[in-house]
């Protein structure tokens, strides 16, 4: 939608986002020209959302409403976004758009510039249908890939190390990786799984899930060992904090469950190991990754951990057998603090995996009396999650 465009009808999420925005910023009623919440009324959403005071689930619903309500421009949508998830270094453009699943919020840059909007994926069944040309030599090129394990015929996970010495990154933070194709750059960013520790040996290892649209994941699953890539970064914030004595609760879906591996994995080489919760969500008993290596430390002790798997399609015949938890992450995260009487005052919460699954969860804690600074998210984007800019 055009910065002047104004839409020829109210939806009933355009209106109530109004009659919020109207709420808490005083002067936004009458104020605006063209979407109610471009220019300097805009600037008064973003400020308010940005607030302290405002409870996240607030601002989070808020931002949800006005998304959409299809009645912000994109350029206005990215601020918003920010404001909304409190992460100032991420453009939550890629949030309103038709992105897949596994795919970090975008590192791109917000500008002042118009923005062309996506090109629309070429739909498809699977990678094989990919007949794009990959560029085995490119002066970009500072890596390779060195390992490859499958879980699924679309999950697996890649080791992609640099040619020349590694880059410091912190458990919790993102790598990009990519590859020429056709003489364009298609590149993602991912949480690494692996320690820092092993970055120069064995290399950044990231938890993919293959999305069936000719974009990234196809070319990724066409690599053989030992081709050049292109990585960069560490980029993100979402990292421990120093001296955290108090239980971890870990909360994920899919492919999400990357940075706590590292996490924990990093901890556990440091001695500095935390007493830990892991709850993870996903459709299938077979897309439960590191699942061996997560109930390995809770048998031995190694790693002081609670591992909780929980499946969202308990009926369906891949499940056959399946006698753990059953129902989506949001759904189960309650009784699972009930159950191993985590209590707010003693518990701090990372969550990360699809925008509604976090919202959903923190919106959970926050009944219960989790104090919002003791939760800390990460975004994914959801697979199959439509654009609504």
């Amino acid at each position: 939608m055009g910065q002047d465009a104004v839409p020829a009808t109210q939806t009933a999420a355009a209106v109530a986002a109004r009659a919020v925005v109207v709420a808490v910023v005083p002067g936004v009623a009458g104020a605006e020209s063209g979407p109610f919440v471009s220019g300097a009324p805009a600037a008064a959403v973003v400020a308010i959302m940005s607030a302290a005071t405002m409870p996240s689930r607030i601002r989070l619903a808020l931002f949800r409403s006005i998304v959409a309500s299809r009645s912000v421009d994109p350029e206005t949508v990215g601020p918003l976004g920010m404001a909304a998830c409190q992460y100032p270094d991420a453009s939550a453009r890629r949030m309103v758009r038709s992105w897949p699943a596994g795919y970090h919020r975008s590192a791109t840059r917000l500008t002042d510039r118009p923005r062309p909007q996506p090109e629309v994926p070429d739909p498809m069944t699977h990678h094989d249908a990919d007949t794009r040309v990959i560029a085995r030599e490119a002066p970009q090129y500072n890596a390779r890939l060195v390992r490859r394990e499958d879980m699924t015929d679309d999950l697996a996970s890649f080791w992609i190390r640099f040619d020349g010495e590694p880059v410091p990154f912190a458990s919790g933070q993102y790598m990009t990786i990519g590859v020429f194709a056709d003489g364009k750059l298609w590149q993602r960013p991912y949480s690494v799984a692996s320690a820092p520790r092993v970055a120069g040996t064995e290399g950044y290892e990231m938890y993919v899930r293959l999305v069936p649209v000719i974009r990234f994941t196809t070319l990724l699953w066409r690599l053989e060992i030992g081709h050049p890539m292109r990585m960069i970064g560490p980029k993100g914030r979402f990292m421990l904090e120093p001296n955290d004595d108090r239980t971890h609760l870990f909360v994920s879906t899919g492919t999400g469950i990357a940075p706590f591996i590292s996490m924990m994995r990093e901890t556990l080489a440091a001695g500095d190991v935390r007493k830990a919760v892991v709850l993870n969500g996903v459709s299938y008993v077979d897309e439960l990754g590191y699942r061996d290596l997560l109930e390995g430390w809770e048998r031995s002790g190694e790693y002081p951990i609670r591992y909780v798997p929980t499946i969202s399609r308990p009926a369906d015949p891949r499940n056959a057998g399946w006698t753990g938890r059953v129902g989506r992450a949001e759904a189960v995260v309650m009784d699972v603090c009930r159950d191993l009487r985590l209590k707010p005052e003693g518990t701090v919460v990372y969550i990360c995996g699809n925008p509604d699954m976090i919202i959903n969860v923190e919106a959970e804690l926050m009944r219960a009396g989790y104090p919002e600074f003791h939760v800390k998210k990460e975004l994914y984007w959801p697979k199959g999650k439509p654009a609504t800019v």
